[in-house]
């Protein structure tokens, strides 16, 4: 089992997501999953994330349409999308935030 799972709730985070995500790859504990958490964004934020994917530690859940901030946190919050067997700890900053 994993040990920490990052949650990364996005919107239109083209700007900040690549170093929020790669902040999160570089911490000393390596034994984690992060989720990003995509709100329908229309600003290249997939097209950033997509180098990330290959590492298997990350994975990213694309709404259709966008919802609700909130409901978008609380997407994240439920641990929706998360692999059996794989939760630990769990944190969810946005992707602006610093880690």
């Amino acid at each position: 089992m994993t040990t920490a799972s990052v949650c990364v709730p996005v919107y239109n985070g083209a700007r900040y997501v690549a170093a929020r995500v790669s902040s999160i790859l570089t911490q000393t504990h390596q034994d984690l999953q992060i989720v990003v958490v995509d709100n329908a964004s229309t600003d290249g934020t997939r097209a950033v994330l997509a180098p990330f994917l290959a590492d298997s530690r990350v994975t990213r859940l694309t709404s259709d349409k966008t919802i609700p901030a909130a409901d978008n946190w609380n997407r994240a919050g439920r641990r929706r999308g998360f692999p059996a067997g794989r939760m630990g700890g769990v944190a969810t900053p946005a992707e602006d935030a610093r880690v």
